[in-house]
């Protein structure tokens, strides 16, 4: 088991994106990013670097229910809401960008890393950019072939997570948010 680090960790609150040339300007342009975005039609894995790269579908701003781009250093994590005069669904996202170890953030945090199973130990099919992959129920992930470093079988896919701790009044820590930080099958706790 993992222990509990301290991190020097920051968030920057985002209002409002309207589109998805917005979205990508909260990203370094030379970065590299792994992207899970829940849309109306799909949950779609991908890429990001000087573009989507989401399997057969294109992106579409106005089908992004909630999207995380993110790599080993931050995350940018956005949502659609309701809206608070019609209650119906915004025209717009919001969220934050959540960074870790950046030069400005002095003030150390808390966090504790996990990895969880994702679904699919099974090749259905397989290009040279994706491979469709299942598990008995019927359950299947479109993911890109470079996030498979190893054989499926004997080494499941995971998200690996950070998870934020905030410390009391009193001492106690409490979780208080969480970051993807890759998608991969390196192996059980790499």
């Amino acid at each position: 088991m993992k222990k509990v680090e301290q991190i020097n960790t920051g968030i920057k609150p985002i209002d409002t994106v309207t589109s998805i040339g917005e979205l990508v300007g909260w990203l370094d342009p030379n970065d590299v990013y792994q992207v899970v975005a829940y849309t109306i039609p799909a949950i779609m894995f991908g890429e990001y670097h000087n573009g989507f790269k989401l399997g057969l579908e294109n992106l579409e701003f106005s089908q992004i229910d909630s999207i995380r781009v993110f790599n080993s250093n931050c995350e940018l994590y956005l949502y659609r809401y309701a809206d608070s005069t019609t209650g119906k669904s915004s025209s717009t996202l919001r969220g934050r960008l959540r960074e870790d170890n950046p030069k400005t953030y002095t003030e150390p945090g808390y966090c504790h890393d996990a990895s969880q199973i994702l679904i699919g130990n099974r090749i259905l099919d397989e290009s040279d950019s994706h491979i469709l992959i299942s598990e008995d129920r019927g359950f299947q992930l479109l993911i890109p072939s470079n996030w498979l470093t190893n054989k499926i079988d004997q080494h499941r896919l995971r998200v690996k997570t950070r998870n934020y701790l905030s410390e009391w009044d009193n001492g106690q820590l409490s979780y208080c948010d969480h970051r993807f930080v890759a998608i991969d099958n390196q192996g059980k706790e790499s």
